[in-house]
């Protein structure tokens, strides 16, 4: 669909990439801004002229990529993006600005971004990825051609990550069905030690009904040292709880996560009931919600361990 969009000169003025993170979007608008831009003038990048070079060493004057800093892009960076927009393409054919993370302005820069939607200039190209559309202004939305990015099959990971990495056919499903189809997710979670801490992870939060206040406090401070890494740590988790649920209403070992936690699967999962745990499930996603809006992350790590206890 992009390549005709090329193709044809049908380009809009702004995409919209919806989709989880790390399943190629970002990897996907540099791709097209290569493809505009190519000096082969084909439906495709051809990766081995300068303008294909330039773009990926990111030095290309007429491509550039806006990123939060932090919980949020500031509002400096939009205003920058406005300037630049303004002028006419330096050496390429279109200007292209891809805005990664763009549910994570604020309502100074969600409206200035706006105005230039509104607005926008010729011979430009924006291209906001977002993994959550609905933080997005419903504005901003419907003045971008939206195209949706669905996961990547099971098979799909597994040869990836066995290709890429050190790790057998077996772990590497599990790893795939924790990051739920996103090969990103995937590869932090071996390379941010979170597969390494995982047993652990889960471990801990199977002991928190059986020991007291202190002992949730103690994990919630344990899990503020993964940073960054913590969004895949929620996702291992809710695997948990999940495989709880499918074993209660299945009793189908085939259809765990946590194939190789079988047997304290149905151990935990008698003792729990599909409400309490559908509950759970929605407080590590709140708790995680919280936290992408800049929450205060110790206090919002003991309010979830307090709420799983």
């Amino acid at each position: 669909m992009l390549q005709k969009a090329v193709v044809n000169g049908h380009l809009p003025h702004a995409y919209l990439f919806a989709g989880t993170e790390g399943i190629g979007k970002r990897l996907t608008a540099l791709t097209l801004a290569k493809t505009i831009n190519c000096e082969e003038g084909k439906e495709d990048c051809c990766e081995q002229c300068l303008s294909c070079r330039k773009i990926k060493d990111g030095n290309h004057p007429d491509v550039s990529v806006i990123n939060p800093e932090g919980q949020f892009i500031r509002i400096d960076k939009i205003r920058e993006l406005q300037r630049s927009l303004s002028y006419r393409p330096f050496e390429g054919k279109m200007r292209v600005c891809v805005v990664d993370g763009a549910e994570h302005m604020k309502a100074e820069g969600a409206n200035a971004l706006l105005k230039t939607l509104e607005e926008p200039p010729r011979r430009t190209l924006l291209i906001l990825l977002a993994s959550e559309t609905d933080l997005l202004l419903p504005t901003i939305v419907s003045r971008c051609q939206q195209v949706t990015f669905t996961p990547l099959s099971m098979d799909q990971m597994v040869t990836e990550l066995t290709e890429r990495q050190t790790i057998e056919e077996r772990e590497a499903r599990t790893v795939a069905a924790l990051a739920q189809g996103s090969l990103g997710r995937a590869l932090q979670m071996l390379e941010h030690e979170v597969w390494e801490k995982r047993l652990d992870v889960i471990h801990e939060i199977m002991d928190l009904p059986s020991h007291g206040v202190r002992k949730a406090f103690a994990v919630a401070e344990s899990l503020v040292d993964f940073g960054e890494s913590l969004p895949l740590v929620f996702l291992v988790m809710m695997a948990w709880y999940r495989d709880l649920i499918i074993w209660n209403e299945q009793r189908s070992a085939d259809c765990l996560i946590n194939q190789d936690l079988c047997e304290e699967v149905k151990q935990v999962a008698s003792q729990m009931s599909r409400r309490s745990l559908i509950r759970r499930i929605e407080a590590i996603h709140e708790t995680s919600r919280a936290l992408s809006r800049n929450a205060n992350r110790l206090l919002a790590l003991e309010n979830l361990l307090l709420q799983l206890r």
